[in-house]
């Protein structure tokens, strides 16, 4: 399994956050579209957040999912799709 024991809070909505947008980040390294660098730095990035995840938060509550344009992942989880 892939986790991040260090930072499991960060992994957590990195994949919570991914899945709401209809991606599965650990399938996705599995299968060899994303690279474990790439994952890391995704995790890295949401361990950097300082706006308390307020995508997720929005999405959760029953808004549309969307990376916000503010959010250092907008451009990594915007661009993946698994591959056909």
């Amino acid at each position: 399994m892939i986790g991040y024991p260090d930072d499991p809070t960060a992994f957590a909505h990195a994949r919570s956050l991914a899945r709401l947008g209809g991606l599965d980040l650990t399938l996705a390294v599995f299968d060899g579209w994303l690279r474990r660098d790439e994952l890391a730095a995704i995790v890295a990035t949401c361990h950097d957040c300082t706006a308390g995840y307020p995508c997720e938060t929005a999405a959760r509550s029953g808004g549309p999912f969307a990376v916000l344009p503010g959010c250092a992942n907008a451009g990594p989880l915007g661009g993946l799709t698994a591959p056909a």
